[in-house]
């Protein structure tokens, strides 16, 4: 029993973390923030939260305290907002904090009920340790375990901040704040619908049921990168109207970019939202470059400073006669394929994402370009790591398991691309504009 009210105390923490800076009243003096709802501004508020610990977590410091300074600010802030926030919330609002705070509930329950941590999280966890005990990410160079220098931090501060807040001395309450960031990206995405409220609950929870997986949440990254994805999509379409304004442009492409500091691959999610960026606008152009490369250069000059080695997305360039050797190009073909299509079925939100495709295309909705260019670039990313991996590298052609993990985790990232299209679609019958 006392850990259900250590979930629901941490709940109430990430929210009430989540509500500050911006709030339901302070945004109506933005004017470019003007029109966001109540789990808007908690996401815009999340990316800030990382955006800033991840600035901290480059320095020694005790994230315990700025962690209660926020906290205080928050509660200051929105006490004195309460009657303004109490009459700005609609019912389908409370009844969407309901559910957001009883699926969190639930699924925390079962995350926390099953400890067993499994291989990768085994390793993720040495990091969130060091963080736990308030070290900076430099910290890490004296590690002995080379593949934790080699991949971005930022899951595993959130997991060490937040095992640190809880009153349960565990660490599997640290990584609750990857559930709270899943259930906020599903609820974010189909509030969006623009149908009947209780159409709306059961696209929240068939969104559960077909992307939730408990194992992903057993110390790994791959459920916070899903929920980052999500949320941003929906970000992009709000504010890809107002990417001329040169604030809310620099503030998108630093989110987008917090995904590089979750895993390797994250880089190429990021350049993905930036060229969509760059396509859509015609002004900032160059300076849209400059920021990413920018922002580019200076994760990997920090991740270099902590190893040498060149990480995941690396090629070894010494086995590139592999590619002239036809047998293993065709072995690595069957293979490839063959766990391409078992991921589309392990990740069953697949099955709705091709339906959706097949369906836009016999309606012949016109309205799906960056549907497009995503699956045009999610096909070359993909086609990228066969080359990198299954060919260039040929010591995985041993281990298929390796092969069928790698293939269902990318999978799973992508889908948080296209599950807004969805949306999108479904709207476009009811005649309303995706905001």
């Amino acid at each position: 029993m006392i850990e259900i009210f250590n979930i629901i105390g941490q709940f109430l923490i990430i929210f009430l973390l989540f509500n500050f800076p911006l709030n339901l009243k302070n945004i109506k003096k933005i004017k470019i923030f003007d029109n966001l709802d109540f789990f808007e501004i908690l996401s815009v508020n999340l990316f800030i939260f990382l955006f800033v610990f991840l600035i901290i977590s480059f320095f020694s410091t005790n994230y315990s305290y700025i962690i209660l300074i926020i906290l205080f600010l928050s509660l200051i802030l929105n006490f004195n907002s309460l009657n303004y926030i109490s009459n700005s919330i609609s019912i389908n609002d409370l009844r969407f904090i309901f559910i957001f705070f009883l699926s969190f509930l639930v699924l925390s329950v079962s995350i926390v009920s099953n400890l067993f941590l499994e291989w990768d999280g085994q390793v993720w966890i040495n990091k969130a340790i060091n963080f736990y005990d308030n070290k900076s990410v430099f910290n890490l160079k004296i590690l002995e375990i080379d593949i934790i220098k080699n991949y971005p931090h930022l899951g595993s501060l959130l997991w060490g901040i937040f095992w640190k807040l809880s009153i349960i001395n565990h660490e599997v309450f640290g990584r609750v704040i990857y559930v709270f960031i899943y259930v906020l990206s599903i609820v974010i995405t189909v509030r969006k619908l623009r149908y009947q409220w209780w159409l709306q609950y059961i696209f929240f929870f068939s969104f559960i049921f077909f992307t939730f997986d408990l194992y992903l949440f057993s110390g790994y990254q791959e459920s916070l990168m899903f929920s980052m994805i999500l949320i941003l999509m929906h970000l992009f379409f709000r504010f890809k109207n107002k990417f001329n304004n040169f604030f809310i442009l620099l503030i998108s492409l630093v989110f987008f970019s917090l995904l590089s500091w979750v895993k390797n691959e994250g880089v190429v999610y990021f350049l993905i939202f930036t060229a969509l960026t760059f396509l859509h606008i015609k002004n900032y152009r160059i300076l849209i470059v400059f920021i990413s490369v920018t922002l580019i250069l200076a994760r990997y000059a920090i991740l270099n400073e902590i190893s040498s080695n060149e990480g995941v997305l690396s090629i070894n360039f010494k086995n590139y006669l592999n590619f002239l050797d036809l047998n293993q190009i065709l072995l690595t073909i069957v293979l490839f394929f063959k766990y391409l299509i078992i991921s589309f079925f392990k990740n069953t939100i697949w099955l709705f994402i091709i339906a959706f495709l097949i369906l836009s295309l016999l309606v012949k909705k016109n309205n799906l370009q960056v549907f497009y260019f995503i699956t045009f670039v999610s096909i070359f990313f993909l086609l990228g790591i066969y080359l990198n991996y299954y060919v260039l590298e040929r010591d995985n052609l041993k281990n298929e398991w390796f092969i069928s993990v790698t293939l269902s985790r990318l999978t799973y990232h992508i889908s948080a691309f296209y599950i807004p299209f969805i949306i999108i679609f479904i709207n476009s019958f009811n005649k309303v504009k995706f905001k």
